[in-house]
């Protein structure tokens, strides 16, 4: 039987060397071959957003600022502009809002205790079975609520169109009630059963009103005070979300009421400023949403005498302190309630919409969030405050750093896509041929 097998003959040493040598390309492994293309379009894309973002959102420098503020158009920064007081900036109106997220009471003139401006927010409405605040977030009715002030007395009745009016007064008993400001358990003192039922007629849930009780002592939250010193502020509020004062310009409300115009679409659109719910509003010679960089405010205020028959005249008169010094909490982020007209109680998106594309930042705290206004602390009871009085600004503060959301949340949204379809594999073909 013949062997038909060759013996195998070695190559020659360099020949087998060189073959040694050859590198083999590297097929790029399918997973990349497959989703390379979504990576370099997605760079691509969010670049593109980004530039196209930066132009929108032009250049509207403050003094003393680095930061800028984006412009639905220039007629709206034009606008704003022009409307601004030839004046130094001074104190347009005074806000009092005694019950908690219902209607404010305007004033020329008001004291300054050691909680904020007096009765403000020093009352609350709260849920009878869990003792939780009641806000115009889950009820707009509260805003048609107005409370009638009294110098010395506090809130003395409720009014709402459509009801008979209230009264207010404190029960001989006081008794207290445990009730909640967002995570703070404090205490209340109850109303009485009369003004119970009528809020409840009007909210259409069980509530009670509360009062702020003697040596009543709450503190702001820590998060928002760590860059004040003690020297800064009264360690105590009554029933604010956070801080004593809210402060606002003309010139801020202005240029957002012209931009919800044009996003509207409805040249008729107003923005109240009792929409935000400041203690005190700034006119004059300023631009708009320059009070983001006030860090600490002099209020100067006026020494005249005032009226026999004035009612907030007091024997304190002749010891009152001659500035009002205020000192930077935060930005205030804002919630729905900017969206609820406070005459009607009605909700519209315009107002959200613009603070979401124009105002919009990433809080260190509660994270994404829209801004409008500042909040302060102050350091001292006893000022009198008044429509005219005027500003010294004497330290300034970075702006809040502002981005776009759009921006913001369609990266985050294309990351996310991006990490969910890796973590998804990849199949050739059908599972059924």
């Amino acid at each position: 039987m013949s062997d038909f097998s060759q013996p195998s003959t070695p190559a020659p040493a360099g020949i087998a060397e060189a073959s040694s040598a050859v590198v083999v390309p590297q097929e790029i492994p399918s997973v990349w071959r497959e989703y390379l293309p979504y990576v370099v379009g997605g760079v691509l894309v969010v670049g593109a957003l980004a530039a196209f973002d930066a132009f929108s959102r032009r250049r509207q420098q403050t003094p003393g600022a680095s930061s800028s503020y984006s412009s639905s158009s220039s007629s709206a920064v034009a606008s704003a502009s022009t409307s601004a007081s030839s004046s130094p900036p001074h104190v347009s109106a005074l806000y009092v809002y005694p019950v908690k997220s219902c209607a404010g009471v305007r004033v020329s003139r008001w004291p300054v205790d050691r909680y904020g401006f007096r009765f403000d927010r020093n009352y609350m409405i709260v849920r009878e079975d869990t003792g939780t605040f009641v806000t115009q977030r889950q009820h707009p009715v509260l805003a048609l609520i107005h409370p009638e002030l009294d110098y010395e007395n506090g809130v003395v009745s409720l009014r709402k169109e459509g009801h008979k009016s209230v009264a207010v007064s404190t029960p001989e008993d006081e008794t207290e009630l445990d009730v909640k400001v967002w995570s703070d358990e404090v205490k209340g003192i109850d109303m009485g059963d009369e003004v119970a039922a009528w809020l409840t007629a009007v909210i259409g849930v069980s509530v009670r009103l509360v009062k702020l009780p003697h040596a009543f002592q709450r503190s702001p939250p820590e998060a928002f005070v760590a860059h004040l010193s003690p020297a800064d502020y009264i360690n105590v509020i009554a029933y604010p979300d956070c801080f004593p004062f809210l402060l606002a310009s003309e010139a801020s409300r202005a240029w957002i009421e012209k931009a919800t115009q044009e996003l509207a679409e409805d040249p008729t659109f107003q923005v109240g400023l009792n929409r935000f719910r400041p203690n005190i509003v700034i006119d004059g010679k300023m631009e708009p949403f320059e009070e983001d960089t006030w860090g600490k405010i002099d209020i100067l205020l006026q020494s005249a005498e005032l009226s026999d028959d004035d009612e907030t005249e007091d024997d304190e008169e002749s010891s009152r302190p001659a500035v009002l010094r205020l000192s930077f909490g935060r930005h205030c982020t804002r919630c729905s309630i900017p969206n609820i007209a406070q005459e009607t109680a009605t909700r519209s998106p315009w107002v959200n919409k613009v603070l979401e594309h124009h105002r919009h930042l990433q809080d260190k705290v509660e994270g994404p969030a829209r801004v409008f206004g500042v909040q302060y602390v102050h350091s001292e009871a006893g000022a009198l405050v008044s429509v005219g009085d005027q500003l010294v600004i004497k330290e300034r503060v970075d702006p809040p750093q502002l981005a776009s959301a759009f921006l913001s949340r369609i990266s985050l949204v294309w990351v996310l896509a991006l990490f969910g379809s890796f973590c998804v594999p990849a199949t050739s073909g059908s599972p059924i041929d």
